[in-house]
């Protein structure tokens, strides 16, 4: 069993008292005694019960929400959506949303798909989509899309011009040069007719072309919207151009962003979501160990000057490498942890909490918190695993079950002539060469002493069994993943 550490909360990123913001008046709703600044940035919603952004809980009641460019109700946005919220926050740290701005990164139809154990890579209007145990499938399982499927992604154009995805989903049926398609990323080859973005031709000629952030020319980060017919080559025949330019707050509003960092050029001097960031003298938040680079995720909480973001804090946002599925332990709220299968973990205030469900009116849960589970709840958790410490990046409900089930890198492994007990993520696994068939990680069985001979620290393997005080014991399977 490992204890975790617990965490700073991310939101102490904005304990420096607001007298070093521009104070404004109460925002709407009223009833604040206290002084309010205003808050802007760009994050990734993590839950509901309010909207929960970055870890950061804003009210909403009378909040415009916009989704797609359309008013929309607050129950149209999902666990995993990018958005940028403009608002105010007072001094005692109660946020509210002015306006919630979906931001939708690609539409377009699946041209080929590639799925290992939950994680892979898909090709749509010519641009490489990346998606993992961190991205949320609205209304289809990841297993269930197929070449041809309409799906919307919202997420992260990286600087190699590939999208990761936070949030996937899939549409209606895909008309050709009927169903309106759009993309973001960089333009090349620019001529006055044409340009490419990644893999997909854009015929811009008929287009309205709005330059009012900059030219359209190389290099400029672009959103093309327009239809497409059949053939995975066409090109993309663009009704609007917008030219997107670096985003803008007012000077000396609070501001959070959390991001793919997208051009890096040091800590003091490197955009991410569109927001040109310094963070030189930030303070870091986590013990990752992660350098801060290009296509690293980060969270980062400061002040707008001079339409720079200057950054008082930072912390690095890892991609989970552990899945463990069982029933719940313990609870403690105060302190922002959760056992399961004998192992602490820290639940920060930016934990995921994706709704389950194929329609909104279906969703389950979508008000999940820690406060919310109790012991012997059954739950699956993604979280994040190092030598100091287990952070927990994405919590849902799941289904009764006979086994529990782990999932990530052996820490430790002994051997024995009749078995073999194995520690991840501090749960231990006991498996015997009696009750326990093992494989490979192409799913062939294979002999207890060729498991054995590979079960180093290090090698990734899943687990499942009977769950018996807070172990998986005795396993009934064992499979290598690499």
């Amino acid at each position: 069993m490992r204890r975790s550490h617990t965490a700073k909360r991310w939101l102490s990123g904005f304990s420096i008292t607001l007298g070093t913001a521009v104070l404004v008046a109460c925002g709407s709703g009223g009833g604040d005694d206290g002084r309010t600044a205003g808050i802007e940035g760009t994050g990734i919603v993590s839950g509901f019960g309010s909207v929960y952004v970055d870890g950061i809980e804003f009210e909403t009641r009378g909040a415009e929400i916009l989704f797609n460019g359309e008013p929309s109700p607050e129950s149209r946005l999902r666990v995993g959506d990018v958005v940028t919220v403009t608002g105010t926050m007072t001094d005692d740290g109660t946020a509210r949303a002015r306006r919630i701005v979906f931001n939708r990164t690609l539409e377009g139809p699946i041209e080929q798909i590639t799925v290992d154990n939950g994680a892979g890579t898909l090709t749509a209007l010519g641009q490489t989509v990346s998606f993992d145990a961190d991205t949320s499938f609205v209304n289809t399982p990841v297993e269930d899309l197929a070449a041809g499927d309409l799906i919307a992604i919202s997420g992260f154009v990286g600087t190699d011009g590939s999208v990761d995805a936070s949030s996937i989903e899939q549409g209606p049926v895909f008309r050709p040069n009927n169903t309106r398609l759009d993309a973001e990323g960089t333009a090349r080859n620019v001529t006055p007719s044409s340009f490419m973005v990644e893999g997909l031709t854009v015929n811009y000629g008929s287009a309205t072309v709005d330059e009012s952030a900059g030219a359209l020319q190389d290099g400029a980060f672009v959103e093309v919207f327009g239809v497409r017919d059949a053939d995975n080559d066409a090109p993309l025949v663009a009704d609007t151009v917008n030219v997107l330019g670096e985003n803008r707050a007012e000077d000396g509003d609070r501001m959070f962003v959390e991001a793919r960092i997208r051009d890096f050029g040091g800590l003091d001097d490197f955009t991410a979501a569109g927001w040109r960031i310094d963070a030189s003298e930030a303070e870091r938040l986590d013990n990752t160990g992660i350098a801060p680079g290009a296509n690293v995720r980060v969270s980062v909480r400061g002040t707008e000057r001079d339409g720079v973001v200057h950054a008082d804090t930072l912390a690095v946002e890892p991609d989970p490498n552990v899945r463990l599925e069982a029933t719940v332990g313990a609870v403690d709220a105060q302190a922002n942890t959760l056992t399961i299968l004998g192992s602490t973990f820290d639940v920060p205030a930016d934990t995921r909490y994706p709704t389950r469900g194929d329609r909104l009116d279906e969703q389950v849960d979508r008000r999940l918190r820690l406060t919310s589970l109790n012991a012997g709840d059954p739950l699956r958790v993604w979280a994040y695993a190092d030598d100091a410490s287990l952070t927990a990046r994405r919590i849902e409900r799941a289904d009764a079950a006979s086994e529990a089930t782990a999932r990530g890198a052996i820490e430790r492994a002994d051997a024995n002539g009749s078995g073999v007990t194995i520690e991840v993520a501090g749960t231990t696994i006991r498996a015997t060469d009696s009750a326990t068939t093992y494989y490979d990680s192409s799913g062939a069985e294979i002999a207890p002493s060729a498991f054995k001979t590979r079960a180093d620290p290090g090698t990734r393997i899943e687990a499942a069994g009977p769950e018996n005080a807070g172990e998986i014991n005795t396993a009934t399977r064992v499979q290598l993943i690499d």
